[in-house]
C-alpha cells in the first residue's frame, strides 16, 4: 500500500498558526502537497498531464510549490491567468477553460499562449479574430437528446 500521509495538523499547531496569521486560515503542508502529488504521477504514463484547478486554491506559494514538480494548471478566469503568469512557466503548462470569457481575458490567455477551451462556435469565431498565429484550443462539445 501507499505510504502513510499525515494531512492533519494538532491542535496546537492550529492554534500557533491562527494566532501568527489571523483567521480564516487555510493551511496546507508543502512536503505532503509534493508526496501527494508523486503518488498521483507515478503511475499514470508520460503522455498523461495533470493540472491543477487554480480556483481550487489561488495561494501563490501553494501554486509556487506545483510550479516546482511541473504541474499544469487550469485557469478559470482573468485572475486565475494573472496569478500563474507570475509563475513564468514554459509553453503547455495552462490550460484555460470555463463559460463567459471576455475579450480582455482571452486576448491575456492568447498573449500567455495557454490553451483554451472553446465553449462553442461563438468562442471559436473569437479566438480566430483575435489570435495572431496558428493556436490548438479544446472544443467542449454539448449533445442534447432529440426525440
Amino acid at each position: 500500500m501507499g505510504e502513510s500521509v499525515n494531512w492533519a495538523f494538532l491542535d496546537q499547531e492550529c492554534l500557533a498558526l491562527a494566532q501568527t496569521h489571523g483567521t480564516p486560515l487555510f493551511a496546507y503542508r508543502g512536503s505532503v502537497t509534493s508526496s501527494g502529488y508523486r503518488s498521483l504521477r507515478a503511475p499514470l504514463p508520460d503522455r498523461v498531464r495533470i493540472a491543477y484547478a487554480v480556483k481550487a486554491n489561488p495561494d501563490p506559494d501553494l501554486l509556487q510549490c506545483f510550479a516546482a514538480l511541473d504541474v499544469g494548471f487550469d485557469s478559470a478566469s482573468i485572475g486565475e491567468l494573472r496569478r500563474v503568469r507570475a509563475l513564468d512557466l514554459a509553453p503547455g503548462q495552462i490550460f484555460s477553460a470555463g463559460p463567459g470569457k471576455r475579450t480582455e481575458e482571452l486576448t491575456l490567455a492568447l498573449g500567455m499562449g495557454v490553451r483554451v477551451q472553446a465553449e462553442g462556435w461563438e468562442d471559436l469565431e473569437r479566438l480566430d479574430r483575435l489570435a495572431t498565429r496558428e493556436l490548438g484550443v479544446n472544443l467542449r462539445v454539448h449533445s442534447r437528446r432529440v426525440s
